[in-house]
Formats: C-alpha cells, structure tokens, sequence
C-alpha cells in the first residue's frame, strides 16, 4: 500500500491493537518527508480515529458482557499511546470495565486520579465531554446527586447535539428529585446561579408541605418570569406542566373510615386529629364524611356506603385484613388510600386505583441504610429484642444490606436485659477472646494479666430495641470496647419526646419522622407526650395526600415533604424517607447527610 493511501484507510478503519505499532512506525516513516503542511495533521487524525474506533469497540465489548482480554488489550495499547487523548480515553475504557464488574468506587478513581485528570485537561473538547458525562454517571451512582447534577450542568453547553443536549437536561432533572431538597442551604451556591436556580425551582417542585397546588404553581410561574434566562425555564420539567393541570383532579368529597370506637380507637382519633390538624390548615377544603369502623369483616360494605354517598377518594381501612378485603375486587371505583401496607399481598393482583400508605419500619431501615452508605460504612453487627417485628426488621436490613463489598458480620438478639452484656460480647468476639485466654492459662499454668480485645473490622451497628431495652445496651457496648463504633436505630427507641432515660442513649443515630425531628414545637399540646404522636402525624400526611395523590401516581419521581417523611410512590406503595437525628442530653439534635454537610464545591 503506498504510503499516501494510509491516512485515508486509518480513519475509518478498526484496527487490533498489535497493529497500532507498526501503523505508528509506517506513518512516521511517511512523516519524514511531508508533501504539504497539512500531511502530518490528516496522518495524526486518521491515528486518533482509529485509536478512538478501537476504544468504541472495546465499550461495546464490555458492554455485551465479554470482559475476557479487555484489560490485557488496554495495558497494550496504552504502550502505544503518546497523546492526552488515547490516556484520557484508556482511561475510560479501564473504567467502564471496573464498572461492569461491580466495582463502582474504583471506576471512579481510575477515571478522576491526579494522572488521568492531567490528561483530561489536555485532551479535545469531545474527549474532556465524553469523560465528564460518564464521571457524572458514577457520581449518581456513587449516590452523589447532588455532584452529578453539577458536572451535567457544566456539560450542557458544551453538547454537541440537541438530543444530547435534551436527555442531559432531563437527567439534571432527574438527580435533582433524589435530593433531599428541603434540608440543603441555597445559600452555598450563591457562585453557581445556574445551579442555583436549578435547586431553587426543584425546591418550589418538591418543597410542597406549606402550600396548595394553586400556591405552588403560582410561586412556580414567579420563578419563570424572574429567571426566564435559565435553561429549566426555556424548557421546563414535565412536571411543572402536570402541576399546572393538576387542580382539575382534586377530589371534592373525601371518605375517611377509621376505628373510632373499639380497641383502636385511641389510633383512629390520633390520626382524625391529625387529619383535622391539616385541613384547617390550609386552603383545600374538601368536605370531609368520617365513617367509624372497627376490626371486623365487612369493611366492603362501609366503602361501597361511602361510594354510594358521593366519595371521589377514600382514605382507610387502617387494618391488614381489611385491606385484603379490597383485593378481592378487580377494579376500585375511586382512588382510595389505605393506611396499611401488605408485606405478602394475596394471590390476586393489586385493584387499579389501591394506594398503600403505612408507618412501615421497612421505610426507616432503608432510610438508616442511606445514611450508612453515607458514611461509607462496609461491616455491620445487629443487636435486637427477640421480638417478632425487631426479627422481621434484623431480616430485613440484613437482606438490603449485603452486597457491594457491604455485610452483616453477625446478628444476635436478646430476650431480657440480663442476656444483653453475653450477646454483646459474642457480637463482638469478646466471647472468643476470653475463650482464648483461658486456654493460654490453662496451657501454660501462669496468672496471665489480660485485656479482652473486640474485633475491629465493624464499621457500626444496627440496634431494634425499645427504649428502656435500648438505654441498657449503649452504656454495655462502652463497657466491652465498642463506644467508638456507629450505633444506628430506627424510631423504636425514641418516645417520640424529652426524658432523663435518653442520656443512656447518648450518640445513637436514629432515624423518625420530621415533625418530632424538626417541627416537635408545632405539635398540638394533646400529642407532645403522646404515644400516637406518630399516627396524628400519619393523619396530617393522609389529608395532604389526598389533595396530590393522582399526580404523584402520575410522576413518581414527585416527592412531597411530610409529617412522616419524604414521601413518593412506587408501584402503588407510598414509601418514606424518614429524618435522622442523634441523642444528645435528654433530647435529640437532628443529623444531616455527609453529601448536605459539604453540599458547596
């Protein structure tokens, strides 16, 4: 082949790598003796076409699943890199590999190391984009929001393409819905208006528990016309379009059914009030039609009283079996909100228009399990009452826990107070250390001075415990060398209010609903030393879900802060992210995410 045809065969060719060395050396030998000044340039950029080709070739590799060889054939070539270009883009591919094997952090390391970002700076504009948007992918899932949203915002000008351009808008979007808005300061951002603006409009967005839909949207349309600059203003979300329609779906005549006699009642007044609490105050008023039914079959025939009287949403029943009950219809005639959630629903699939919404402890396990990985915790010890819903919530972080270089090094329960010092022991191989003790004395027949030792590849632990349980085995986990390990909980060991027994708790992280963490001086006087608190909060979000439910079916990437939590829907399902706070004295302080502490670049 003459050596004039070999730039023009290099730019569309995909080439193996082992011939990218003797391609190198013909196209010098060539380069020595150019015909015009553009000769080496055209030679040059037929070499990076090919060399950017193979690249494309090992991605899709990878991406089909077949790793074998890949890491061999990037070692190869980069040998015969020499530009920023080919390290930036090794790098790449290196780093797409490590993430298709499950190796997330270390994607992201090989991608943003002090060698590859030298590299990066140096590399052309399509290169720097193609790294930077793939950066921001590991970011996300690295569940760092927050700086994944800001890399795409400094991208989106420099897209190439508007479908590009249009898909990194949507996905800005997208990151901004898992943050929890609400807790983050605007403030830090005063030096990046465009992503200021950004978290300012989502805040109007998912920030709803103050307003009304026609408040809402009216603040919403505010921003618009004083940031029309923006690009979430020359093309809004989805969202605020929906949310513009929205009033058109709020229900006229809600039906609550609760047990307000009976055994329950004390559950069912708590959550009427707290129901009651939010409708006087705010400006959606519906009529409200309160239908009292207790635990007994039969709870058809009270909903088809309250369809027939005119309901166009029913908020109830309170009760597993009775929610089992509206399984057996194919269809329901309104939206209805139940105030429960089924852990096994029954063999027939789920009635259009079933809500589920319950105090779910299964919500605040994975709400301590965001906060964990927060921390970049790995290994973690359970410790729990022997109490079928202590058991159920062991099994249950146990099982979303595991994985991704995460585990669970060992689980114990305790029956009663003087069991707790032996579990704890055994959780944290004290037991062992003992054992082995003995032994030593016993072989050597010597008084041997010893200190028992834990074992000390426990990043935290996971305690479900009621309070007088739980203010028992803080202080003993201080006493068997573990008081500088993490102790998590979920709201079972908190009553929910100030008392001398919480300075036992001192330091535990535990997570609750945000009107006891951050709006317990707004709660009415009849709740503060309440046990139900938690269920008049439970009330006040089923008013105000209400008002919203068919437009969060609708999006389900909308959030709406509550009483209860950060709540969305999911298949159906009402899930909450719950607060955190920590014990400090005989109160509690709230506690933030790690990503919210440093939230400014």
């Amino acid at each position: 082949m003459p050596c004039s045809d070999r730039s023009v065969s290099l730019k569309s060719a995909k080439l193996p790598a082992l011939l990218f060395i003797s391609l190198a050396m013909l196209l010098a030998g060539c380069g020595t003796t150019p015909t015009d000044d553009q000769a080496p340039s055209a030679q040059q950029a037929g070499l990076e076409d090919a060399f950017s080709n193979r690249i494309d070739e090992l991605v899709a590799q990878i991406d089909a699943g077949r790793y074998t060889g890949v890491s061999e054939e990037i070692s190869l070539l980069r040998q015969q890199a020499y530009s920023s270009d080919h390290y930036s883009l090794l790098a790449y591919a290196q780093a797409r590999l490590l993430l298709a094997q499950g190796r997330a952090d270390e994607a992201y390391h090989t991608l943003n190391n002090s060698e590859s970002r030298q590299h990066h700076q140096l590399a052309s504009l399509p290169v720097q984009v193609r790294l930077g948007l793939f950066s921001a992918e590991l970011l996300a899932l690295r569940d760092e929001p927050l700086a994944a949203a800001r890399q795409r915002i400094f991208l989106a000008p420099l897209l190439a393409s508007e479908e590009m351009y249009l898909d990194n808008h949507q996905r800005i979007w997208s990151l901004l819905n898992q943050l929890d808005i609400k807790r983050i300061d605007l403030s830090q951002f005063r030096q990046e208006q465009v992503l200021a603006q950004w978290l300012n409009l989502n805040r109007l967005v998912q920030s709803a528990d103050r307003h009304t839909l026609p408040q809402q949207v009216a603040a919403i349309e505010q921003w618009q016309q004083q940031n029309p600059w923006h690009p979430a203003a020359r093309k809004p979300p989805a969202v605020i379009d929906m949310l513009q329609q929205a009033g058109e779906l709020q229900p006229q005549k809600v039906a609550i059914i609760l047990p307000l006699h009976g055994k329950f009642r004390r559950h069912g007044i708590a959550i009427r009030d707290g129901l009651m609490r939010a409708y006087f105050h705010t400006d959606y008023q519906p009529e409200l039609v309160f239908y009292s039914f207790d635990e007994m079959p039969g709870f058809i025939d009270v909903y088809n009283e309250a369809i027939y009287d005119g309901a166009d949403l029913v908020i109830g029943p309170l009760f597993k079996e009775q929610l089992k009950e509206l399984y057996t219809l194919e269809q329901l005639p309104v939206p209805t909100l139940a105030l429960n959630r089924l852990d096994t629903p029954p063999q027939q699939p789920q009635p259009e228009n079933l809500y589920q919404y319950s105090l779910s402890i299964e919500d605040e396990v994975d709400s301590i399990i965001h906060l964990a990985k927060a921390w970049h915790h790995r290994n973690a010890i359970t410790i729990n009452q022997a109490d079928s819903w202590a058991e159920q919530a062991s099994d249950y972080f146990t099982r979303h826990w595991q994985g991704n270089k995460r585990q669970v090094l060992s689980r114990v329960s305790f029956d009663n107070a003087g069991e707790q010092s032996a579990v704890i022991q055994q959780a944290l191989n004290i037991d062992k250390s003992k054992q082995r003790y003995r032994e030593l004395q016993w072989l050597t027949g010597l008084s041997l001075e010893h200190e028992p030792r834990r074992r000390r590849d426990i990043d935290m632990i996971m305690l479900l415990a009621r309070p007088d349980a739980a203010s028992s085995v803080r202080p003993l986990l201080s006493f068997h060398y573990a008081q500088d390990i993490p102790v998590y909980a979920t709201s079972s060991v908190y009553r929910g209010y100030p008392e001398d027994s919480n300075k036992d708790l001192k330091g535990i992280r535990f997570t609750d609903i945000p009107l006891l963490i951050h709006d317990a001086e707004n709660i009415h006087s009849d709740y503060r030393s309440s046990a139900f608190i938690r269920f008049y909060a439970f009330g006040m979000d089923a008013f105000h879900l209400s008002e919203r439910l068919a437009l969060m079916a609708e999006i389900p990437q909308l959030h709406y802060y509550g009483a209860t939590g950060r709540l969305h829907i999911e298949q159906n399902a009402i899930n909450r992210q719950t607060d955190y706070a920590f014990f400090i004295g005989d109160g509690i302080k709230p506690v933030s995410l790690p990503a919210e502490q440093a939230a400014a670049p």
